[in-house]
């Protein structure tokens, strides 16, 4: 006989169905691969107790090796070359370029002054190159985070670019900064996985359908209110469309877009942002000189030299701000990591996870105290940095020596930027923010997951953006509760075309042993799960009422709890000698033997044992004149030769 087969792998379209059956065309395991595995006794695999988990694991470390992984810099700073050194430079150059017309950008965003975009692009880069996992990601400020610090600092109904509004956002910052450094220090950093990909895509979609909409008023040169709500503005648009659009600013905003777009077919898109703002800016100067037409223009952006700021923060704002901050600081942990992460496929560096967390969050922490704004990582620069030669951080500082030069010797032409040109160059940003091929993906393949996207985007729509991602990770929160309770329990058969053991599928000729049920579950048994599993064995077991002898195959099963072992014993002891459970882990075991259940004639390490103990009960005449025979025995019962026979000589069913 060849080997047996059992399909272990989730298809998301069944698990959101009632039934348990799963198609054939999933990846399958081996019987006795999955029995290899669940029978190692230094198997690792965690199963509740974090903090005992972790003083299992935890490594103690020599002090100087503790300083390297806190301070990756000793790592390469051995090794940096003048190789390294002139990469950098070039490197660090070519992204200082688009780094200007970014802070003007997402600080427009975020609704403050230009000057701490920059103070965040001179001030980040001298704080991670000391800490920093990633050697090629650069961090600074971004449109998700920029779109966030709008969302949470509009809510104290400060208007936009004022000293409290500033404030608030400052504050924000400190706060974020602090929470990332906790979660390093707690090892709370595994709650960043809570946060699926299907959240974030569509916090991100909904984030730029918001700057979007925000940003059509500013396209259409109108005056009104910033702080009035997105809803408000809008009908004042629609509204006021023929008496309150200045066309002058609609059409350099439209042709900002459309020079973007041509000139991202040549360039990169960092520096095509860079040229159309110098090229508008010179256009819209010679137009709107000596004529009636006008423009605004972006305001003074004031000393742009970063100084010390004591962060100040009472108790009642930290009240209000501390779970907005904590939100906002896991988002901008998930964005970074997640840039780290692509970074490292290209350049084979491995990623420390858990020092990427310290490093945003005391960058951040440190960096408020400079009047920075909330920085993580950004793919369009750290893509760049990447692409231009970057080796070390260091191409960072080169970045940050860069565009201070540059500030203090052509800051006061900053202000001679339009408006309308800023807003083109947002509006574009923001409508490649919708990743719509992957939404749309991720749509038609999972009916949880469209339930998960539609939480999250409207939820950002309507409930604003700090809202959106505790609306999401509740939503997918709720869906792996569900899953949880209804472990998945399937008949496993013959599949006699391919030689092995698949789960009961209608669609294909199987046979069956007419006197043992194989039957495998896939999933915790808990205090949740425990009735399901109950009932879905009773009625497979009703539906195969001709077969006396079941076999559990419990290698699926991830998690047990006394509810769930008492649940498995009373099903056990109500087939008192017909059933036994073979292949469950190490850690299912142990916790079964802590709950009083250690039967040896139930429990069996791999499923060999179980069929040698269950072909000693089977009907030797009914065997004989089995026309389907399925495993290795039944040829020796049809050969004439006993069960004791077979059993005396051990002869192990072959997978």
């Amino acid at each position: 006989m060849n080997n047996t087969h059992i399909n272990n792998n989730d298809n998301d379209n069944n698990s959101d169905s009632d039934n348990n059956t799963t198609s054939e065309n999933q990846s399958e395991s081996t019987l006795e691969n999955d029995t290899k595995l669940n029978t190692n006794k230094h198997l690792d695999i965690y199963h509740g107790d974090y903090y005992a988990y972790l003083s299992n694991h935890q490594e103690k470390k020599p002090l100087l090796t503790a300083i390297k992984d806190i301070l990756p810099i000793l790592d390469w700073i051995k090794t940096y070359s003048f190789k390294d050194a002139k990469g950098d430079i070039i490197a660090g150059f070519i992204t200082a370029l688009i780094v200007i017309p970014q802070c003007i950008a997402f600080t427009a965003i975020a609704g403050i002054p230009a000057k701490y975009g920059f103070y965040t692009a001179i001030v980040i880069p001298w704080i991670s190159v000391f800490f920093a996992s990633s050697r090629h990601m650069v961090n600074g400020p971004t449109i998700a985070v920029s779109m966030l610090l709008a969302s949470m600092a509009g809510a104290f109904d400060f208007p936009a670019g004022s000293p409290n509004y500033v404030h608030i956002v400052l504050t924000l910052t400190f706060l974020g900064g602090i929470f990332q450094v906790a979660l390093y220090l707690l090892r709370f950093d595994f709650l960043l996985r809570f946060v699926s990909n299907s959240v974030l895509k569509a916090f991100t979609a909904g984030a730029a359908v918001l700057i979007v909409l925000k940003q059509i008023k500013t396209a259409l040169g109108f005056h009104f209110d910033q702080e009035y709500e997105m809803w408000h503005g809008l009908y004042h648009i629609a509204t006021e469309f023929s008496t309150g659009t200045n066309f002058l600013a609609l059409t350099i905003s439209v042709i900002t877009i459309i020079l973007t777009v041509l000139l991202s077919t040549k360039i990169s898109s960092g520096l095509a942002n860079l040229a159309s703002i110098i090229i508008m800016s010179v256009i819209a100067y010679l137009v709107t000189t000596n004529s009636p037409f006008s423009l605004n223009f972006a305001p003074q952006a004031g000393h742009i030299t970063p100084t010390f700021i004591l962060p100040r923060m009472n108790f009642s704002e930290f009240e209000h701000l501390a779970l907005n901050g904590f939100g906002l600081s896991i988002i901008s942990l998930i964005s970074a990591i997640s840039i780290a992460s692509a970074l490292s496929e290209k350049t084979h560096q491995k990623i420390d996870t858990r020092q990427e967390v310290f490093n945003q969050g005391i960058s951040n922490a440190l960096g408020s105290f400079f009047g920075i704004m909330l920085s993580c990582g950004s793919f369009s620069r750290s893509g760049l940095n990447l692409d231009s030669g970057a080796r070390t951080p260091m191409a960072g500082i080169v970045t940050s020596i860069t565009v201070t030069i540059a500030l203090l010797f052509g800051g006061s032409i900053l202000h001679r930027i339009p408006i309308p040109v800023i807003s083109g160059i947002i509006l574009l940003i923001g409508i490649k923010l919708i990743k719509f091929k992957q939404i749309l993906e991720i749509i038609k393949r999972s009916r949880s997951e469209r339930f998960i996207i539609a939480v999250t985007f409207f939820s950002a729509i309507l409930l604003g953006l700090q809202n959106a991602i505790y609306f999401g990770v509740f939503a997918s929160l709720m869906i792996f509760i569900i899953r949880t309770t209804k472990p998945r329990i399937f008949v496993l058969e013959y599949l006699q075309s391919k030689r092995r053991f698949i789960v009961s599928n209608t669609n294909h000729e199987t046979s069956n042993c007419p006197q043992i049920i194989m039957i495998r579950i896939q999933g915790a048994i808990y205090y949740g799960s425990s009735q399901f599993v109950e009932e879905a064995i009773k009625n497979i077991i009703n539906t195969r009422n001709n077969a006396s002898l079941i076999m559990i195959c419990g290698e699926g099963i991830t998690n047990i709890d006394w509810d769930g072992a008492h649940v498995l014993n009373s099903i056990v002891e109500k087939h008192q000698g017909r059933l036994c459970i073979a292949s469950l882990g190490p850690n299912i075991l142990n916790r079964l033997h802590k709950y009083g259940i250690h039967n040896p004639n139930i429990l069996y390490s791999g499923k060999h044992q179980a069929l040698s103990a269950l072909y000693k009960q089977l009907d030797y005449d009914q065997c004989k004149a089995c026309t389907n025979p399925i495993f290795q025995e039944c040829f020796h019962f049809q050969a004439g030769r006993s069960a004791e026979e077979i059993h005396k000589q051990d002869v192990l069913l072959e997978q």
